[in-house]
Formats: C-alpha cells, sequence, structure tokens
C-alpha cells in the first residue's frame, strides 16, 4: 500500500478523489458532526464554496451509505471528488471502553452515545472499504484515503491494517493518507 504524508487538502485541484473520515451521526436538523481531522476541513473548505457538506453527508447517512461522493471541484481539466469513508457508527450503548476518553465523563455506563464521541468501529471500516472497492470499479482516479480511525476514532494502525489490507492493498490507486508522519 502507497502512502501520502502532509495535508490531503493540498492535493484539491489534482484529478483525484479524496475521501472524507466519517461517523454516522445525523443531528436533528439533519447534518453530520464534522467536528475532526479531514471530516472539519473539507466542512470548511465547502462552507467557503457555499456548499454545506454537514447536510449532504447528513442525507448520505439517512440512506445508510457509507461511501458516496459529496461534492466535485474542478479546475481545468482535472476534477476533484470528495466521498465518505464512514469509520464511525450513528450510536453506541458506552461500555466503559468504546467511546474516546475526553468524552468519558460526559456518560454513564449504559447510556447511548452519539457516534461521533465513539471510537471507531472497525467492522465500519470494513463495510466502508468494500464499498470503496465498488466505488472505483466506477472511476478510475487516485483515491487519497486518510488512514481511518485512527485520529479521532483512537485505533491502532496495525489493527486498522489488518481489516483494509486484505481489501484494498491490491490497490496502487488507494493510498493512504497521514497528515503528520508518525510510527511508519
Amino acid at each position: 500500500m502507497k502512502y501520502y504524508f502532509g495535508n490531503v487538502m493540498n492535493l484539491v485541484g489534482e484529478n483525484v478523489i479524496i475521501c472524507v473520515t466519517t461517523n454516522k451521526f445525523v443531528k436533528k436538523n439533519g447534518e453530520a458532526v464534522m467536528g475532526c481531522g479531514i471530516a472539519k476541513q473539507v466542512a470548511s473548505y465547502g462552507k467557503k464554496l457555499g456548499i454545506n457538506v454537514p447536510a449532504i453527508v447528513g442525507q448520505i447517512n439517512k440512506m445508510g451509505l457509507n461511501v458516496a461522493p459529496i461534492f466535485s471541484v474542478s479546475s481545468g481539466s482535472n476534477s476533484t471528488t470528495f466521498v465518505t469513508f464512514c469509520v464511525k457508527p450513528e450510536w453506541v450503548i458506552y461500555n466503559g471502553n468504546n467511546i474516546v476518553n475526553h468524552m468519558k465523563n460526559k456518560f454513564k455506563i449504559g447510556d447511548k452515545v452519539p457516534g461521533w464521541a465513539a471510537k471507531a468501529d472497525l467492522e465500519i471500516i470494513r463495510e466502508s472499504a468494500l464499498e470503496l472497492t465498488k466505488f472505483l470499479e466506477l472511476d478510475t482516479r487516485t483515491v487519497y484515503l486518510p488512514f481511518p480511525g485512527i485520529g479521532a476514532g483512537k485505533l491502532s494502525r496495525n489493527e486498522v491494517l489488518f481489516v483494509i489490507d486484505p481489501i484494498l492493498g491490491f490497490s496502487d490507486r488507494i493510498i493512504l493518507c497521514q497528515y503528520k508522519r508518525k510510527g511508519v
């Protein structure tokens, strides 16, 4: 599997697909929560273009899709397309270990916790990787995938690679991205 180190947003304007790691939670107003990492960057970028990215991702979540196009931007003959790659559930029942550390003091064991506060889910990542392979059948561009689940998802690189490498490792068009070079 190939790697890219740096801010994947620097690739906007290239003829590529950029995956946006997301959660399945939808707020009452219909918008997804996009508060960290690439999700926050793409939501902010979309807002500058007049695109309500959280509303679009909320609609994608309601359709039950893990991988789907959000929006594209063109530059000359190039088109950069942003695509969801879901890594977290809509909700979890807190079991003492399945939410991110900074949220643990806000919930009690047994509480229903929104997915944005959960740790990433390896089964959802596996499902998203499988959906991404189907998406690749329709598009020949290179895909930049921020390493799913290791930032705000609090999973280890090794456990994520164990799940995605058998599914995505075959393709030289999928490039795993990491903003900062650590542990490679």
